[in-house]
């Protein structure tokens, strides 16, 4: 929890498809190290045709200060501890800019949302227990908000979108530096599979001045069933090869195995984004919310083997720190 210490950084992040053909990205950012700033950014992801697209991208940059220090405010997941007609505060309070338990609003440049979201009660922490103890991670990756639907609207410049039962997440970053390099996606509209829900994440780190082999975790709901591969041993276990665009992985746990491949799509529907870590060195971010994934889960212990497929719907995030010949987005 952030008190004003220094370095440390923190992120909330969300991402909604509005239609086949729409996607939105939005996130909440707070820097304290060599530069100091809180930001919204946005990105408006529209396949136009089969051969044109658009991104529209906004960021707002914030004086420090200007935030409402998350140490005041109570986690959108700690209503418990409120009143029951009590509404907790927001969790990121910046102006007009706010996160709460089932709300987001913001603004960056031409892009503004005003959204509520209801929750199925889907959550995930990336990073296990003994990891967390030993502090060999800088910095915590969860997801308090792993199958939403979202309402409301979304203004791309001077076109306002209506935005019903749009299937998206939340998800929630915090440390005192960021990872080396990291292939992240997520997706719960796939095709003929109305109540799957996949998450995954595959993190280079630094240890000993050198960055590690990927250190992965993956979560998959198909309906009532919770599959988990995230313990600390299974971080390193697990196959994930991630760069140029694909991403493929397989992992096995308690006899159930996952393997997958996410696949992003053109360059023209994919978005620059540039990260700064606490350190002032630079990240790039070949985001994009159309990609597509297929998943293979074989549980033969209740008779399962099935695939999962999602075209142009997934969330898919290639992070490193090479400059990209592409000039950056945001």
């Amino acid at each position: 929890v952030y008190g004003g210490q220094r370095p440390f950084y923190e992120v909330w992040f969300g991402k909604l498809n509005v239609s086949v053909t729409q996607a939105f990205w939005f996130r909440y950012t707070l820097l304290d190290g060599a530069i100091q700033e809180a930001a919204t950014w946005a990105i408006w992801f529209e396949t136009e045709s089969d051969t044109s697209s658009k991104i529209i991208a906004g960021k707002n940059r914030y004086e420090l200060k200007a935030l409402a220090l998350p140490s005041k405010l109570p986690s959108p997941l700690a209503s418990e501890n409120l009143e029951e007609t009590q509404e907790p505060p927001p969790q990121f309070l910046l102006g007009p800019n706010r996160l709460g338990k089932a709300y987001a609003t913001g603004r960056a440049q031409a892009l503004e949302w005003d959204l509520t979201f209801r929750d199925s009660g889907r959550r995930f922490c990336h990073v296990p227990w003994a990891v967390k103890m030993l502090r060999l991670a800088k910095a915590h990756y969860t997801t308090p908000f792993a199958d939403l639907r979202f309402r409301g609207t979304i203004r791309v410049g001077n076109r306002t979108v209506t935005v019903t039962e749009a299937p998206g997440m939340i998800g929630h970053i915090c440390g005192t530096r960021q990872g080396h390099s990291w292939a992240w996606a997520h997706c719960n509209t796939f095709e003929a599979a109305p109540n799957v829900v996949f998450e995954g994440l595959s993190a280079r780190i630094i240890l000993a001045g050198k960055p590690t082999m990927p250190l992965s975790s993956f979560v998959l709901w198909v309906e009532h069933r919770c599959y988990r591969f995230c313990s600390s041993i299974k971080l390193a276990m697990a196959r994930s090869t991630f760069g140029a665009g694909r991403w493929v992985f397989a992992v096995k746990a308690r006899g159930v195995s996952l393997a997958g491949e996410v696949i992003a799509p053109a360059d023209d529907q994919l978005a620059i984004v540039e990260y700064t870590d606490t350190d002032a060195s630079r990240l790039w971010c070949r985001n994009s919310k159309l990609a597509s994934v297929r998943l293979k889960l074989h549980d033969p212990k209740h008779g399962i083997d099935r695939e999962f497929v999602a075209n142009g719907t997934a969330a898919f995030e290639l992070v490193d720190r090479v400059l990209p010949e592409q000039s950056s987005t945001l």
